[in-house]
């Protein structure tokens, strides 16, 4: 599943000086990423980003003031790119079943072909605490995301969407989104497909149990007060009758 990453993080090899600054900072940013994503933001050190992209830390910081600056920069590209990746893979309309595979797929692709930006989303090893609260923010950005999708899907369960509880059901259906794309890092022998397929068996399934469990008990509610309206138009007829006895 992560053959790509090696292509992905090529080197950035040294350019000489006479290179545009928008390339310039095409290659700094490139090599931050490869940087940020493998070793993590405390163990990357400036020095080695700018020798990785060929040019001089005047040069880095002309274009970034800082190294968090960099970090937080690539954080937000990185993150809006995985919304846009996924919000272009995702059914306008159609069943609403079909609309969530196609989400969970969305995601584990861009996954799959964007190994360095999703380790380095996925990463919360900085001690810094902006940083940290920047994971924070995007994460429930990406949730809120998630919570949009699945609105129609809650409200079938008999769930309003915003309430406390389909902000833990959303909030499980991330985690075990992410839980997957972790494993399938340690297990690239794995199918996409399956893991979509297993991630469907999970989520549609505790929601279309839900939905079936609101429309069982709707049936239930309708057929009692069937059986009460005819008890009611019934005891009318029955004091008649003892009456006229």
């Amino acid at each position: 599943m992560y053959a790509t990453e090696v292509a992905e993080a090529t080197s950035t090899k040294p350019v000489g000086r006479r290179m545009r600054a928008p390339a310039r900072r095409l290659h700094i940013v490139d090599a931050a990423r490869e940087a940020f994503a493998l070793r993590g933001y405390d163990a990357t050190s400036v020095g080695e980003i700018a020798q990785a992209a060929g040019v001089t830390r005047t040069v880095l910081y002309d274009h970034f003031h800082s190294k968090k600056e960099l970090y937080l920069w690539l954080l937000e590209r990185e993150s809006a790119q995985l919304l846009d990746h996924v919000a272009a893979r995702i059914l306008a309309e159609g069943p609403r079943v079909e609309r969530m595979r196609h989400a969970i797929d969305a995601f584990l692709s861009f996954v799959e072909t964007h190994p360095l930006a999703w380790r380095l989303l996925s990463r919360e090893d900085a001690g810094d605490r902006e940083i940290a609260d920047e994971h924070d923010r995007l994460r429930a950005r990406n949730t809120e995301t998630v919570g949009e999708v699945l609105a129609a899907d809650l409200r079938a369960a008999g769930i309003e969407p915003g309430s406390e509880r389909a902000e833990i059901l959303i909030e499980l259906a991330v985690s075990a989104v992410e839980g997957i794309a972790r494993w399938a890092h340690d297990h690239p022998e794995a199918a996409r497909e399956q893991l979509v397929e297993a991630t469907m068996e999970l989520l549609w399934g505790g929601l279309a149990r839900l939905a079936g469990e609101r429309a069982a008990a709707g049936t239930e509610e309708a057929g009692f007060s069937a059986a009460q309206s005819a008890d009611d138009v019934s005891a009318p007829a029955t004091s008649c009758h003892q009456a006229r006895s």
